[in-house]
């Protein structure tokens, strides 16, 4: 599963993304939104005290990107990111991976 995440209604260019992403993988490719994960939501803009106000859409999508990929697997994209070419053979890699900086996943 390819997993995007926007904070309101998925504006076109997500929709395009996402439609591109179909384009290139098999994998099953969703666009979650806060109605579709309010508890998930909710509970990451409760837990905002020391998060600078410009960051606080940022963090919420941090939190509903570890919350989807726990409970379901799969890879995250940010909403402007796509393929462009066939990723199926990447995805389908029996041992997971995670990319990282340095020693930080």
């Amino acid at each position: 599963m390819i997993h995007l995440y926007w904070h309101t209604d998925p504006p076109p260019n997500v929709q395009r993304a996402a439609e591109q992403w179909t384009r290139y993988v098999t994998a099953e490719v969703r666009v979650w939104t806060p109605a579709e994960l309010a508890d998930v939501v909710d509970q990451a803009r409760q837990d905002i005290d020391g998060v600078p106000p410009a960051d606080h859409v940022r963090h919420v999508a941090n939190v509903v990107r570890w919350h989807l990929l726990h409970e379901h697997g799969g890879v995250w994209a940010d909403a402007d990111v796509w393929p462009l070419r066939n990723l199926n053979d990447f995805l389908d890699r029996p041992k997971p991976w995670c990319a990282g900086l340095a020693s930080i996943p």
